[in-house]
């Protein structure tokens, strides 16, 4: 007798089974059609290889492990007249095969509110936080570690819009941000900062958008000074002109160009003063490939806080960079991701000594249904620097499914 297929809901009864979810959840879930709420709740199970847990040069002895991550889920999206309320909230439980003692419990929370009020003035309330395992060989400032050590970040945001007479739009907003280490030896990578800025924009038609933004930020960090981990109080000041073209329906420009000047009270700190910018693409050339291409010029420290992974005690090291990146729909609800990242960072604190990273990244999702999700992904990263112990290369292999309930 030939087996009769599963049902799409069967199907989804077995993964719920596999995460551990109530049934009856689901069953009522399902039962709702298409009606939609404005909270959720969900559940996700992730077993990745990582095949260099501790970003060691190669001729270190291998520490390649396999990590079972279990992730709850909620948030929230509810407009209440002419605002919105938004929360997204993560919680993951970690543990390792082998390295028992990396163990540990992380989070993810975004949460705020979308504001409004008169006819012109509009904004937005942000709170971040998140608390992650660090990831390990970061900086030259920094002795090769091979214990727990987690990393923890906070940011405040406000900003507000309003609309002058015209095509002119004023806007200005504050930030405060913090990070910390809970090893020891990472607190020369500490700091917290304030910052506020302001900018005037111009839209000449519904296509092209420019902008001039003056930026004003305080900090107070550490800085290695031979065997000591000094404190370092640090103001940057930033110019920014920008635009935003529109070219069609399928394509968008966005550029960026700064002057960046950056002062540190530890005299055993150079300070910073030249161009920063970033030019984009987003192009869309059919309706199941999307491209997206950026250049960069940043400090390491604005480089980290937008994803990258390198950062040194100095706010005043500079990193070039490309970005690539490519998604294809294969089927309605089957999609291939991928991206290409390539970086150089000066050190100024090394004389000519520079550092390249690569990073690769690979992945395909599918959604069976519109409460699941699996997919697998593969990364790869290499580093290669004058400074012999900053060399490494690392790989991680990692599937997952995911069920979210509205």
């Amino acid at each position: 007798m030939t087996p009769r297929p599963l049902s799409r809901h069967a199907v989804l009864r077995c993964l719920a089974l596999s995460l551990g979810l109530p049934l009856a959840a689901l069953d009522a879930a399902h039962a709702q059609g298409d009606a939609k709420s404005p909270f959720y709740l969900g559940t996700s199970l992730a077993l990745s290889h990582v095949s260099n847990v501790y970003r060691l040069p190669e001729a270190n002895v291998p520490n390649s492990d396999e990590v079972l991550t279990t992730s709850l889920l909620a948030g929230l999206d509810k407009p209440f007249g002419r605002q919105r309320f938004f929360a997204d909230a993560a919680w993951r439980d970690n543990r390792y095969r082998r390295e028992r003692s990396l163990d540990h419990a992380g989070y993810t929370l975004n949460a705020g509110m979308d504001w409004a009020a008169l006819d012109k003035l509009a904004g937005r309330l942000l709170l971040r936080s998140t608390r992650n395992l660090a990831q390990y060989n970061l900086s030259s400032e920094l002795d090769p570690l091979r214990a727990k050590n987690l990393e923890r970040n906070e940011l405040m945001e406000f900003s507000a819009r309003y609309g002058l007479a015209g095509k002119l739009s004023l806007e200005g907003g504050l930030a405060h941000q913090t990070r910390d280490f809970s090893a020891a030896s990472y607190r020369v990578l500490n700091f917290k900062q304030d910052s506020a800025f302001a900018s005037l924009g111009w839209r000449s038609s519904g296509a092209l958008r420019f902008g001039l933004t003056g930026r004003h930020t305080e900090g107070q960090g550490y800085a290695r000074v031979l065997v000591f981990v000094l404190p370092n109080d640090y103001r940057r000041q930033d110019l920014e002109l920008s635009s935003e073209w529109t070219a069609s329906a399928a394509s968008t420009l966005n550029a960026r160009l700064g002057v960046s000047r950056i002062d540190n009270s530890n005299s055993g700190i150079d300070n910073f003063s030249g161009l920063t910018g970033r030019l984009a693409w987003e192009w869309a050339p059919s309706g199941r490939l999307k491209l997206n291409t950026a250049i960069a010029r940043d400090t390491v420290q604005e480089n980290y806080f937008k994803g990258g992974n390198s950062l040194g005690a100095e706010v005043n090291r500079v990193t070039n960079s490309l970005q690539l990146g490519a998604s294809y729909a294969l089927a309605a609800k089957m999609q291939v991701d991928a991206g290409l990242n390539i970086s150089r960072m000066d050190r100024s604190d090394n004389g000519a000594a520079s550092e390249r990273s690569q990073g690769f990244n690979i992945g395909l999702r599918w959604q069976p249904t519109r409460h699941s999700q699996l997919g697998c992904q593969y990364n790869r990263e290499q580093r290669r620097s004058e400074i012999a112990v900053l060399n490494y290369s690392a790989s991680s292999t990692s599937c997952y499914g995911q069920l979210t309930l509205r």
